[in-house]
């Protein structure tokens, strides 16, 4: 019993029909503008001659020519592969990118020729640069008394010794020694009873 129903299933496996379905046609390429010297469809749905995988936005022909959909075509953007860099963008100073496209210094935000790192105030161009002012005070080193101190403002043109004495009430403004001395007469304002 065994044999026959192992030959009986042999059978109708034999019995299978052995024809494969044909392969369906695919659907012919679409063309844009149905010219086949152009893209597919498939890969430039919008037709604008930018491929789907460069496109920013594949469903607006606008943007062929502003690669980063920021509103600023190819041709005025600086970089057109970064949204946030066109000329209608806030500067963004120090970072060594120029956001606006203005092709200004981005280490020299008030434009004077110097610097930052060199400049007194990088947003007042009439301020001095720490080369000519190193404790940016305000005074050059020539008229400073002291050009490592900030809080040292004595200027010399009114201080020549720098005792902090000015000049007009100095009886020798050519020695630091005599600033408490009003009259010059040797003896110390707090002990001279006509100085």
């Amino acid at each position: 019993m065994k044999l026959h129903t192992f030959i009986i299933s042999m059978s109708l496996l034999g019995c299978q029909d052995t024809e494969k379905e044909s392969p369906q046609e695919s659907d012919p390429p679409i063309y844009c503008n149905e010219d086949p010297s152009q893209n597919l469809m498939q890969d430039d749905a919008d037709c604008d001659g930018v491929l789907t995988v460069d496109d920013c936005d594949d469903n607006d022909p606008s943007t062929a020519d502003d690669m980063d959909c920021d509103g600023y075509n190819t041709e005025e953007d600086c970089d057109d592969n970064d949204a946030s860099v066109n000329p209608g963008a806030e500067e963004i100073w120090y970072d060594g990118i120029d956001q606006n496209c203005d092709e200004l210094n981005d280490y020299d935000q008030d434009q004077d020729g110097v610097n930052a790192i060199n400049d007194c105030d990088d947003t007042d161009d009439s301020l001095l640069t720490r080369s000519d002012d190193p404790d940016c005070d305000g005074l050059v080193s020539d008229y400073d008394c002291d050009s490592s101190d900030p809080n040292n403002t004595r200027d010399i043109r009114n201080d020549a010794d720098c005792d902090g004495v000015l000049t007009i009430d100095d009886c020798d403004d050519n020695d630091p020694s005599t600033a408490d001395d009003m009259d010059c007469d040797g003896v110390p304002t707090n002990l001279d009873c006509d100085d």
